[in-house]
């Protein structure tokens, strides 16, 4: 493919790599399902040991029930300290294994070989892992920046959130219907910047990640015209499928155990979609490089 091809090209070349390597999706999926039942195993055992005699208890499946929360942290906080703390290493955990997978996702997305593809995964995962790790901690540096400089205007415009110092308090929600959109097009860029980063990080296996940072920024202000829109063409699918979970689920009137399960296999599908929309996206910038 052409160093430069349209973007609807390199959606078009997103889309084929990622159902031709569809089994790493099921990879990212798998880990995070493992991680997520380890996570919630200790906090049902805790939740069934200590309340679950209670009445109350029936009442979580119809949704979030702010009383049954609070009378539970003030009466088994004690006990909740320890699963919460296990939790979070838990997502800490998970974090660290989705970045040892992204080396072996993007090394083989950009080889894309017709035969063991599987000991290149884990050979990539295992190799670029030190740098992706190194470039996903700068990127995140990145990001928190760009939400703190949102945050500190949102905070000018709404005035610290005082409704004395405004003339209205509607200024502190209306504010967000422009100030949320414009975050989400500023935030793409540093995005998108990263997801570059991590291919020229492969394809040219530089030792330190400083040359990847520069050759994916060098790339997007070449053909910003079509690296921007085509990020954002992801990042819209990737809303659309946020949006018709939400209403799926809302669908839902979680009271019986078939509706519990019907709800859990709905996320499960949405969780394996999302996936598969990091591999497409992937996938278009290697099209798009190629």
């Amino acid at each position: 493919m052409a160093a430069n091809p349209s973007v609807l090209a390199a959606l078009k070349q997103g889309f084929s790599v990622a159902l031709g390597q569809g089994w790493i999706t099921v990879v990212f999926w798998g880990a995070s399902l493992l991680l997520a039942l380890l996570a919630a195993l200790p906090f049902r055992s805790l939740l069934v040991g200590e309340a679950g005699r209670s009445l109350m208890v029936k009442d979580l499946v119809k949704g979030f029930d702010y009383t049954f929360l609070n009378d539970f942290m003030q009466n088994y906080g004690v006990g909740f300290t320890p699963v919460l703390n296990q939790s979070l290493l838990l997502l800490a955990l998970q974090y660290i294994l989705l970045v040892f997978f992204v080396g072996g996702m993007v090394k083989v997305l950009w080889e894309h070989p017709a035969a063991n593809h599987r000991a290149m995964f884990w050979s990539g995962s295992a190799r670029y892992f030190w740098r992706m790790l190194r470039l996903s901690l700068f990127f995140l540096l990145v990001h928190l920046l760009v939400l703190a400089v949102f945050g500190f205007i949102y905070l000018q415009v709404t005035k610290g959130l005082s409704p004395r110092a405004l003339d209205s308090e509607g200024i502190i929600t209306s504010s967000l219907r422009w100030l949320v959109p414009l975050y989400v097009l500023v935030a793409a860029i540093p995005m998108m910047w990263q997801d570059y980063a991590k291919v020229y990080l492969v394809k040219n296996d530089h030792r330190f990640i400083w040359s990847s940072v520069g050759e994916g920024a060098r790339f997007i202000i070449n053909y910003f015209t079509k690296a921007y829109p085509l990020y954002l063409v992801n990042i819209s699918m990737l809303l659309l499928l946020f949006g018709g979970n939400y209403f799926l689920t809302s669908l839902f009137e979680i009271s019986s155990l078939s509706t519990i399960i019907a709800a859990f296999l709905l996320s499960q599908l949405f969780v394996l979609a999302r996936y598969g929309l990091k591999m497409v996206n992937q996938g278009c910038i290697i099209g798009l490089i190629k």
